[in-house]
């Protein structure tokens, strides 16, 4: 319940509760890894989902929340194995499909960066009301719009170049596939680079 409304402390605190009655459910231990990711607890996410992988192995769900905690605290490629194993262990599983797509990009050191600059000037539009009376603003707006836009090519190009390698390519499908075939079609250079589960996702 406290999952499904995203209370992340309260979910923290329930997980913690059923541990100390039963310390070896690893879907518990699962649950408290996911949610203290969600709240930013990067070493308490990263140590509960490693004791999760630890009590079973085969859980694709542990497996799914270690890569979960790797992917938010700055380790793609961490990440990007666990959720290779969640779905060798659960081959439908398209959560973990779509958060691999997102590790393997965020191994691109290129799409981190503008990834993150994004991030940082995110809300950058609310500077358009300050426009006529500071000019200088002008010249930040127009970096802002560059880094975005710079930002989604960076984006179409490590999107299209995943799902044309032999290796992830069947990651790709419905939605997943016909963006970078869109991507493609509307960005011409993109071409010639090239030749929720209770899981919600923390952005």
């Amino acid at each position: 319940m406290h999952v499904r409304v995203e209370q992340w402390p309260q979910a923290a605190d329930a997980a913690r509760h059923g541990l100390a009655l039963e310390p070896e459910d690893v879907d518990l231990a699962s649950l408290l890894a996911v949610a203290l990711t969600m709240l930013g607890d990067a070493a308490g996410a990263k140590e509960a989902a490693a004791r999760a992988v630890g009590l079973d192995p085969e859980s694709a769900m542990a497996h799914l929340a270690y890569g979960r905690a790797q992917l938010a605290f700055g380790s793609p490629g961490e990440a990007a194995h666990a959720f290779r194993e969640v779905l060798r262990l659960a081959p439908g599983f398209d959560q973990a499909r779509d958060l691999l797509v997102a590790a393997l990009k965020r191994r691109n050191p290129v799409y981190r960066l503008l990834a993150r600059l994004r991030g940082t000037f995110f809300g950058g539009w609310r500077m358009l009301f300050l426009l006529p009376v500071a000019p200088p603003v002008i010249a930040l707006f127009v970096l802002i719009a560059l880094l975005h836009w710079a930002a989604w090519v960076a984006e179409a190009v490590t999107t299209l170049r995943l799902a044309r390698a032999g290796a992830t390519r069947l990651l790709f499908e419905g939605t997943q596939r016909g963006w970078p075939s869109c991507a493609a079609a509307c960005w011409p250079p993109a071409r010639r680079c090239s030749s929720r589960a209770w899981w919600p996702v923390r952005r």
